[in-house]
């Protein structure tokens, strides 16, 4: 099974496009031997993937902190919901449970995933993709800003080898589609 970590925003999104391809994710995971793997709340892009993913017959885990519990955000969807005490924790559970990650947009708590991801990358604490879902440039911003501090020489030219820009769901699917593949060769 292909555990796909997911990174996108839990406020409610105005962009058609971002919410047809957290859609488009949710059911390539439900209709496939995988299992989402997500921050665990009931609403924005991340409902979106979720439902999608249970309206398919695919498996959730969601990761929530004890305090997004309390403040009744955690969504019914998962088949697992764990729980942790620190916003930290729940990022290293997300990573040690994902084999790779899509971003979807999001805010600062999204960004804080993926910088999480790539600086662990750059560690060589794992080997996992990430795989930033460029909708209409939304990341082109962060793109360049990457770009800048590669250039500027603030950060090593190797962070472009732990991440992938995709910006058509066709391209997205693909890649999922070549890991799911690898991993269900190593298990024979």
């Amino acid at each position: 099974m292909l555990n796909v970590g997911l990174f996108c925003t839990s406020y409610p999104s105005s962009s058609p496009a971002c919410v047809t391809a957290a859609q488009q994710l949710g059911r390539w995971i439900g209709s496939h031997p995988s299992r989402l793997i997500y921050g665990g709340v009931d609403c924005g892009l991340m409902y979106e993937a979720a439902n999608n993913v249970k309206e398919t017959g695919g498996e959730i885990t969601g990761v929530v902190t004890s305090a997004m519990e309390a403040g009744g955000r955690a969504s019914s969807l998962p088949d697992t919901l764990l729980r942790t005490e620190s916003l930290s924790r729940r990022k290293q559970t997300l990573m040690e449970l994902s084999d790779l990650f899509v971003v979807l947009p999001g805010g600062i708590g999204t960004l804080d995933e993926a910088f999480s991801v790539l600086a662990a990358a750059h560690l060589q604490e794992h080997q996992k993709e990430l795989i930033f879902f460029n909708i209409d440039g939304f990341f082109n911003p962060l793109l360049s800003l990457f770009e800048h501090l590669i250039r500027t020489g603030y950060a090593s030219p190797k962070y472009q080898d732990y991440y992938t820009v995709v910006s058509k769901w066709d391209e997205c699917e693909k890649i999922l589609a070549d890991h799911l593949s690898k991993k269900l060769h190593n298990k024979k």
